[in-house]
C-alpha cells in the first residue's frame, strides 16, 4: 500500500504519484517525498520559529503552480486551451473558418451596391419633387372639394353664320324713284310698277322635262318692276339671282327699309337653288328690250314694317356696273292669311 501524505496546512491528503508539472525542465523530478517531511525541512509560516512548515516551501515542494487555474487539464468547449496560449502555439482555426465554409464575398458587393443605389434614386426623387412643385398654398384636407366646372360645349349649328358683314350702301342722290315714275342710270330703265302682298309659289323643273310646284309662304311683298336696254349696242342683264337672293356669309343687296330703320331682308332662297320664285324672271337684255319681273320679300313682311317704306335694289346698268336704286311706297295693305287655298 502506498503511503499517503497529508498536508500540515489544510490537512488534505496527497497523491505521492501525482506527475511532475508539465512546464518544468526536462531532468527535473517534482515527485512528492514518499516520507513525511523532515522536522525543520519547512521555514515557519510568517516568520514562524523553524520546525514548522511555510506555505510558500509547501508550494514549491509539492509542484503547485498558485497562479495557474486548479481547473480540469480538458479545455472549455470552444476555447483555446491554456498550454497552448503560453506556450505561443497558434490557435487551431474554429470550425467557421474552415476554407470554403464562408462562400463568395460578391453577394454581399451587390446587396451593398443595391441599397446605394435606392438611396441615390430616393433622394433624386426627394429633391426634383421638392424643386419643380407647386409652391401655391393647398387647401386643407378638411376642406369641401371644389365644384367640376362646367363643360365647354362646342359652336352650335350656327355658329357658321356668324361673323362681320359689311354695312349696305347707301342709295346715292338721284337714284330714286317712285311707284309709276321711270329712272334712267347708263343703259338701263326702270319703271316700278306696284307693290303688292301676297304669296309665294316656288317652281322648278324636273328631269323628265315637267314642271313642279310648291308653296313656299305667305304675306310676302311683290314688287313688279319693268327694266329695258336703252343702249344701242349693249346686251346685259338688269338683275340675276345673285342681287335679288340670299346670298352666301354676306347681306342680301335687296331689302326693305321703314323709317325706324327696320329691314325686311329678300326671300330666302340660295342662290344656287335648282327651285324659282314663279314670276320672277332672269335673262339677258338686247338692245331695246324690255322684261316685266317680280322682286320678292321673305314672308310675314307686313307685320314687321311700319309707314313709308324704300325698296332697296342693286341693279346692272351696264354689262360692267351696277348701281343701288330706292323705290319709295307706301307700305300695302296686307291680305288676309289663308292656308286652305294652296295649290297642291
Amino acid at each position: 500500500m502506498t503511503g499517503q501524505t497529508t498536508c500540515p496546512h489544510c490537512g488534505s491528503i496527497l497523491d505521492p504519484t501525482r506527475d511532475r508539472d508539465p512546464r518544468a525542465p526536462e531532468g527535473r523530478e517534482d515527485r512528492l517525498p514518499a516520507g513525511p517531511p523532515a522536522p525543520g525541512s519547512f521555514p515557519p509560516p510568517d516568520g514562524g520559529e523553524p520546525g514548522g512548515a511555510s506555505v510558500g516551501a509547501s508550494v514549491a515542494l509539492l509542484g503547485i503552480d498558485l497562479e495557474r487555474p486548479t481547473t480540469s487539464a480538458r479545455p472549455i468547449e470552444g476555447r483555446p486551451r491554456g498550454g497552448d496560449v503560453a506556450a505561443g502555439r497558434p490557435l487551431p482555426d474554429d470550425e467557421d473558418d474552415e476554407p470554403g465554409e464562408h462562400g463568395s464575398a460578391w453577394p454581399v458587393a451587390l446587396l451593398a451596391g443595391y441599397a446605394s443605389a435606392m438611396t441615390l434614386a430616393c433622394a433624386w426623387l426627394w429633391w426634383t419633387g421638392h424643386r419643380g412643385g407647386d409652391e401655391s398654398p393647398r387647401p386643407p384636407r378638411s376642406a369641401a372639394p371644389a365644384a367640376p366646372e362646367a363643360p365647354v360645349e362646342g359652336p352650335g349649328p350656327l355658329a357658321g353664320e356668324s361673323g362681320l358683314v359689311e354695312p349696305p350702301e347707301s342709295v346715292a342722290e338721284g337714284c330714286r324713284v317712285g311707284l309709276g315714275d321711270t329712272l334712267r342710270l347708263d343703259a338701263l330703265e326702270l319703271t316700278p310698277l306696284g307693290v303688292s302682298v301676297g304669296r309665294v309659289e316656288l317652281q322648278r323643273t324636273r328631269v323628265d322635262g315637267r314642271a313642279e310646284r310648291r308653296p313656299g309662304g305667305d304675306r310676302a311683298m311683290h314688287l313688279r318692276v319693268r327694266l329695258r336696254n336703252a343702249s344701242d349696242s349693249l346686251v346685259f342683264a338688269p338683275i340675276d339671282a345673285s342681287l335679288v337672293r340670299e346670298p352666301d356669309r354676306r347681306l342680301p343687296e335687296t331689302f326693305v327699309e321703314d323709317a325706324s330703320g327696320g329691314r325686311v331682308y329678300a326671300y330666302r332662297l340660295p342662290v344656287s337653288s335648282e327651285w324659282g320664285i314663279l314670276g320672277q324672271e332672269f335673262r339677258d337684255l338686247r338692245p331695246g328690250e324690255v322684261l316685266e319681273t317680280t322682286i320678292v320679300s321673305d314672308t310675314d313682311a307686313p307685320s314687321r314694317l311700319d309707314g313709308p317704306l324704300t325698296w332697296r335694289l342693286r341693279v346692272r346698268i351696264d354689262p360692267e356696273t351696277t348701281a343701288v336704286v330706292g323705290v319709295s311706297f307706301e307700305a300695302p295693305r296686307a291680305e288676309p292669311k289663308r292656308g286652305s287655298d294652296r295649290d297642291e
